[in-house]
């Protein structure tokens, strides 16, 4: 999964005049201030503490069990996948440009729903196997999780992980 600057204010559900750019901008920086964001009918203040909640879980989702969704639909958007450990959701889509052309091949989070969506979703998968490589790197080198073996996944998806964790 790649997270991206300009998604990060959507990701904490806070309200605000700022660019999302801008948002993410003051606050690794630390210069957000209270008086920057704001609550909303869209954005109300116990689904941002919800969110937030959920922020610092997010990277432990890699190490647990979780599920992989396909086609998450929501009132507004319709996501390709989602991954979820029950008490939350990430949802993920790729980048287009203004001609409708994919950035990348990466999906990219683009939402955390306070929710599991499996009654959103029209499929749903357990996830067995969490690998990770640099976005240089051509092959899969660090098995975040793994339920079984990685020498027992199919040959198409062995072919794309290094021969150090085979």
């Amino acid at each position: 999964m790649l997270y991206k600057a300009d998604n990060f204010r959507h990701l904490t559900g806070v309200d605000t005049t700022l660019s999302a750019r801008r948002f993410y901008q003051y606050a690794v920086s630390g210069k957000l201030s209270a008086s920057q964001i704001f609550f909303s009918h869209t954005h109300p203040y116990d689904l941002c503490i919800k969110k937030l909640k959920h922020i610092e879980q997010i990277a432990g989702l890699a190490g647990t069990e979780c599920f992989m969704l396909e086609e998450i639909r929501t009132s507004t958007t319709m996501y390709k996948f989602g991954t979820t450990n029950l008490n939350f959701s990430l949802c993920l889509n790729k980048e287009y440009d203004e001609s409708g052309n994919e950035k990348s091949e990466c999906y990219i989070v683009q939402s955390l729903r306070d929710e599991d969506c499996f009654s959103k979703s029209k499929g749903v998968y357990t996830v067995t196997h969490i690998l990770s490589r640099a976005n240089d790197e051509k092959k899969y080198n660090t098995a975040l999780y793994a339920e079984t073996d990685l020498k027992a996944l199919p040959e198409y998806i062995r072919t794309m992980i290094c021969e150090r964790l085979l």
